[in-house]
């Protein structure tokens, strides 16, 4: 039974990295980049959204309106969730997620 548990939980871990894999090949470098700097700050678990634009205004030189529609991307793609409505937004990512893109090398 253990080693049932085993293969299942390993060809889980597979298939997610996958998927993983496949979302972030339809990202560009830049975005990747900003994917990788949103889990470096998430590292205690919840942002809040005027904090990613910050960051993000100071490292990728993007709008509000381009951080909203990169935090859009990364929340359809189930990589972030948002919470919250207008200032009081908060972004939280999945610890799976933190943890496949360590292991994929994307936070250095």
């Amino acid at each position: 039974a253990d080693q049932k548990l085993e293969e299942n939980t390993t060809e889980s871990r597979t298939t997610l990295k996958n998927s993983l894999d496949a979302v972030l090949a339809g990202f560009s470098l830049l975005e990747q980049r900003r994917l990788a700097e949103l889990c470096l700050a998430l590292q205690e678990g919840v942002i809040s959204e005027h904090v990613v634009h910050g960051l993000w205004s100071r490292t990728g030189n993007l709008s509000a309106e381009a951080c909203d529609a990169l935090l859009l991307k990364f929340q359809n793609c189930a990589l972030v969730h948002i919470q919250g409505e207008g200032q009081e937004r908060r972004i939280t990512i999945h610890q799976l997620v933190h943890d496949l893109l360590r292991r994929l090398n994307l936070l250095q």
